[in-house]
């Protein structure tokens, strides 16, 4: 069963609604752990430990390096 709902997101210092998000269901997180163990399984548990311990550093960097911070001027 699938309904459609969403949280509404709201500034703390006036309580005005800034946006919408979804709220995900049983279903849909038991469906996103799954796919992200297969993954794990197929992918991650079979590399050496150095090469994911570099894969998570980098992006890790990367992510540091691209994000915009947006209450930051």
């Amino acid at each position: 069963m699938h309904i459609d709902r969403d949280l509404e997101v709201f500034n703390p210092y006036n309580q005005e609604v800034i946006d919408k998000i979804s709220c995900a269901m049983v279903d849909d997180v038991e469906k996103a752990v799954q796919q992200a163990d297969e993954v794990f399984q197929r992918t991650m548990k079979k590399m050496p430990a150095l090469w994911s311990t570099q894969y998570f550093n980098g992006t890790g960097t990367r992510v540091g390096r691209t994000s915009r911070n947006p209450f930051q001027s």
